[in-house]
């Protein structure tokens, strides 16, 4: 298993005319040419937000489902328009934060039922959806917005080849916000063994790391410094388990006087969570956040999110 695969990839990032479509009443649709240096140049055609809707929930719900109304899917010109078309989608899925998981699920079901209209717009953007909402390089992943998507995949008759989205959804469905966390047994350095479901505290962080990787060392420092963390764990409200779900053991050994004394800190030495894909590994540090019914709070989460959900506990 190779969990350390983040690297250099460039990702674009969403612009505010989504905010002023969401926040002004007054806004009016894009048309989808403009005339630039004398060229005609492709734009994209957003759509125009009633005025009579005023609260945000009803205008960002009504932007994600017309989102896509004006864009002609038969468009057969997309390789000289990627970059805009990119930067449309980024700009779209930015949108699902202000609204229902239904009005996004129904949305994306859909836009790619239209995509079927041309197959390289179908692969097109379902190579978006991997590279924003899957990929560990993206701060816009997300497996509950990933989800519908990969359902319209597999659904969809343009999708040619079912193997990778039926994979990647049967792991964005474990350990699910809001669902039961999946247990497992784990090797402490004296030999002892624990499970998950054991451990007792309001809420139990699990920390799958490598200590030879640069980027779990920068968490790793993060964690042990966080005085919302250090104040948790003292006040037995918090349990912080460090996992090392890798083979080489000796490794793993050699860096475990770096580690703070107040973590569990264990092995996967039977190597369950890896053959049976009990989480979604894709790369590391990776961070989970549980209830005292082990339920997920936060999956995949970087340290911010984790520092800001405990503080808004305290």
């Amino acid at each position: 298993m190779n969990t350390n695969t983040l690297k250099c990839t460039h990702y674009l990032k969403p612009v505010y005319l989504i905010l002023f479509l969401l926040f002004f009443l007054d806004c009016k649709g894009q048309t989808g040419k403009s005339i630039a240096n004398g060229e005609e140049e492709y734009t994209f055609p957003m759509i125009t937000i009633p005025s009579t809707l005023l609260e945000l929930e009803d205008r960002a719900a009504y932007l994600t489902l017309h989102y896509w109304d004006n864009f002609d899917f038969t468009d057969t010109l997309i390789s000289r328009r990627e970059k805009m078309l990119e930067q449309a989608f980024v700009d779209y899925i930015d949108i699902f934060p202000h609204t229902s998981q239904s009005v996004v699920s129904e949305s994306i079901q859909k836009m790619l039922k239209k995509c079927e209209a041309n197959e390289k717009i179908f692969d097109y953007f379902t190579s978006l959806y991997y590279k924003y909402l899957y990929d560990p390089n993206s701060n816009m992943r997300n497996d509950e917005y990933l989800i519908p998507a990969l359902e319209a995949m597999l659904s969809s008759p343009a999708q040619k080849d079912k193997t990778r989205p039926e994979l990647l959804l049967s792991l964005a469905k474990k350990n699910r916000l809001g669902h039961a966390a999946s247990n497992f047994v784990y090797t402490m350095a004296d030999g002892r063994q624990g499970k998950l479901y054991d451990l007792k505290a309001e809420f139990t962080l699990i920390y799958f790391y490598n200590p030879e990787c640069e980027n779990c060392k920068e968490v790793t420092g993060h964690l042990r410094t966080s005085n919302i963390i250090k104040g948790m764990l003292a006040n037995k409200r918090l349990i912080l388990l460090a996992i090392y779900s890798d083979k080489d053991l000796e490794a793993w050994r050699r860096h475990l006087s770096e580690m703070p004394k107040d973590w569990i800190i264990a092995c996967d030495k039977s190597q369950t969570i890896d053959s049976e894909r009990l989480y979604d590994l894709k790369a590391i540090p990776s961070i989970y956040l549980l209830d005292k019914q082990k339920k997920t709070l936060l999956k995949d989460a970087g340290f911010e999110q984790v520092e800001d959900y405990l503080s808004s506990k305290e």
